[in-house]
């Protein structure tokens, strides 16, 4: 009985030497690991890998069998390496020192070598300038220019967008940090001739980078032109305007003896008005205003350029022809000087 017992304890012994032996025994082998460094500085601060990398690093690392055998089975894992807070710039890091504060994936082991030995990163932070406001007036032909307010906004991006970061990266030319806001998005369906004047979004984009903007509408005033058209109007009729003491004294005589006085005009204005005149929707005539003559102008002939009375926005391209006329005394008139008599 007392042998069994001791021989019991004696394999039970061996075991746990064997198992703590086990434990003990290290070794080296390399595992392949993905890194993807990550910003664990401010907010606004990116870090990435310039060479975007996707091939696994080979990690060499040593501890305990089966540590190693269990890390190295599976999967290549994926390691989120930190990146401290660090101005804007590229930077090369010795990948078996960093590693090392990564302990989740490499608890238990030692870090001994990496292939390659460092990786590169990108460290960016976001900035805020800034910057004017371009209006791109495009093609239209405006009765009032463009204006915005405000005319400068904050502009929130990439420091090497806006900055560059030698070799590959240039930055935005001065002359071209600027926001942009294009007129036809909002005037190319408006009516000409009437103000614009509404809040609007500029375009998020400055030297095609994607920006953050504050504020992100400004409000746009303008007023288009009116695309004008010219039209000849034949024979436009002329009548003569006075008060009853000029019409019942004095008879209007002409050169021509016009029975209708007409003169064709050409008028400029609205494509849409223009277009009524033409097909007679809207009437234009010519008005000349008499007055009672003075003794020296009575049978005399007269030139008198003739008013027309047109709708708004409607011009006359050239001036009118002069009438030529004279006022005649009217032998036929009464009037009153305490007899009645015909005027001599």
């Amino acid at each position: 009985m007392a042998q069994a017992k001791l021989l019991a304890m004696t394999v039970g012994l061996t075991v746990l030497i064997w198992i703590f032996a086990d434990q003990l025994l290290r070794e080296s082998d390399t595992m392949l690991v993905n890194i993807r460094p990550v910003s664990a500085g401010a907010p606004g601060m990116n870090v990435s890998s310039p060479q975007g990398r996707s091939a696994p690093f080979r990690v060499k690392v040593s501890g305990p069998r089966k540590l190693i055998a269990r890390k190295t089975g599976s999967s290549p894992p994926s390691v989120d390496l930190p990146i401290s807070e660090r101005p804007t710039g590229r930077y090369s890091l010795e990948l078996r020192r960093e590693l090392e504060f990564v302990p989740e994936t490499f608890a238990g082991l030692s870090v001994d070598s990496v292939e390659p030995e460092a990786m590169e990163v990108l460290v960016d932070h976001k900035v805020t300038v800034s910057m004017p406001v371009r209006v791109d007036s495009g093609t239209f032909d405006f009765a009032v220019k463009p204006t915005v307010e405000p005319v400068e906004v904050e502009v929130t991006i990439s420091e090497i967008a806006l900055r560059g970061l030698a070799p590959d990266s240039p930055g935005i030319p001065p002359e071209k940090q600027q926001v942009t806001l294009t007129t036809e998005r909002y005037l190319s369906e408006f009516p000409p001739g009437e103000l614009f004047s509404r809040e609007v979004a500029l375009d998020q984009r400055v030297g095609n980078i994607e920006v953050r903007l504050r504020p992100s509408q400004v409000r746009l005033v303008a007023r288009l032109r009116e695309r004008l058209k010219q039209a000849t109007i034949p024979a436009v009729p002329i009548s003569f305007q006075a008060g009853p003491a000029v019409f019942n004294r004095y008879l209007i005589a002409s050169q021509d003896n016009f029975t209708l006085l007409t003169q064709s005009i050409t008028i400029k204005g609205p494509d849409e008005v223009v277009d009524r005149i033409v097909s007679g929707q809207i009437k234009v005539f010519g008005v000349i205003m008499l007055t009672t003559p003075q003794a020296q102008e009575v049978d005399a002939f007269q030139r008198i350029i003739p008013s027309f009375v047109l709708p708004p926005g409607i011009t006359l391209v050239d001036e009118p022809t002069p009438v030529e006329f004279r006022l005649v005394p009217n032998r036929s008139a009464v009037h009153t000087d305490g007899n009645s008599k015909a005027e001599p």
